[in-house]
């Protein structure tokens, strides 16, 4: 008796093997960020989503951030909100990786959207010191 499986099975464990560990990588990332992010905020991520959209919140954001980046953020969130359901079970594999790939993007945009607000608030502060 030989111990080895079959070709066709040994290269379908493999292919199935590498997307598996992709997926609960990214799952245990999702976990491990979301977790983090509540243990520093001290509130479920649900909560702070809510709070991101306080109307007092963005009136004030709007006042005080320049047009640039006020522009970026609400064209960020409006993509995001115009994905629709991110309900897994109800979108096709297609949707699925459409999706994610938008999501990807508007994580990248995000990164560089805070940037320019992190680089903002850093020449204020020196506009405060003159």
């Amino acid at each position: 008796m030989s111990s080895e499986l079959p070709r066709e099975a040994t290269e379908y464990l493999e292919k199935f093997s590498k997307w598996f560990i992709r997926w609960i990588r990214s799952f245990g990332e999702l976990l491990e960020n979301t977790g983090s992010f509540e243990k520093v905020t001290g509130k479920p991520m649900e909560e702070f989503t809510r709070e991101l959209f306080n109307p007092e919140l963005l009136a004030r954001f709007v006042k005080e951030a320049s047009p640039e980046i006020v522009g970026e953020f609400f064209a960020i969130m409006f993509e995001f909100m115009s994905l629709g359901s991110l309900d897994l079970g109800k979108m096709s594999p297609d949707e699925k990786i459409a999706k994610g790939r938008k999501l990807r993007e508007l994580a990248d945009r995000m990164e560089k959207l805070l940037a320019k607000i992190e680089k903002a608030n850093e020449q204020s502060k020196e506009v405060m010191k003159t």
